[in-house]
């Protein structure tokens, strides 16, 4: 969680992991940085295909044939390796206005009960991705179009991606348990410093 990247001095050390939890979880902050590095790394190169494309096209009649192809697979790749990032700072889009008012342990019951969905769905999206990749690695799937683009590597970029995005789930449903004050301060809820959680 973002907390034990940034420790909220609010928090004493019982309410945050330690140890080898502590080591899990910069582990899984690891991935889920190196999953965003490889998604900037496809935002870099989309700008410079449609870039290429564009002045081709406008000033020399000569556009960059496959730049379509690559486009919509490095934003397949974008979209599901930007997942993991998300998922452990909670940047997901969340309306929260009723829930803040309700009492710190059904707030975090709801929080643990939403985490659980998320990971259900993270988890049946990754599970047709990782079969998706295989049958395109075996197959070597690539574009129908002018140039062969290879989508079988956005498709296992797209798999590593929700894979990364399932465990962080997980790792946060098992460490909201164990420390749900923790837990809560991170999903900004407002009552978790004040209030004991029974």
């Amino acid at each position: 969680m973002a907390g034990s990247e940034h420790p909220d001095t609010t928090l004493s050390a019982a309410d945050r992991p330690q140890g080898f939890a502590a080591q899990i979880d910069r582990l899984s902050g690891h991935l889920c940085f190196a999953a965003l590095v490889v998604a900037s790394l496809c935002v870099a190169a989309i700008i410079v295909l449609g870039t290429w494309d564009t002045v081709g096209r406008a000033f020399f009649n000569a556009p960059f044939m496959g730049a379509v192809e690559m486009t919509e697979s490095l934003l397949a790749a974008v979209i599901f390796l930007a997942l993991p990032y998300a998922q452990r700072h909670g940047q997901h889009v969340v309306v929260d206005i009723i829930i803040q008012m309700f009492p710190t342990g059904l707030q975090l019951a709801l929080y643990i009960l939403a985490l659980i969905a998320t990971l259900a769905a993270f988890c049946l999206l990754g599970y047709q991705a990782i079969d998706g990749a295989i049958h395109a690695w075996n197959v070597g799937e690539v574009s129908a179009g002018y140039v062969p683009v290879p989508i079988w590597l956005a498709k296992i970029l797209s798999a590593v991606g929700l894979v990364f995005a399932a465990t962080e789930t997980l790792r946060q449903i098992i460490f909201a348990f164990i420390w749900p004050k923790e837990a809560l301060t991170h999903r900004g809820a407002t009552s978790a410093e004040h209030v004991p959680v029974e």
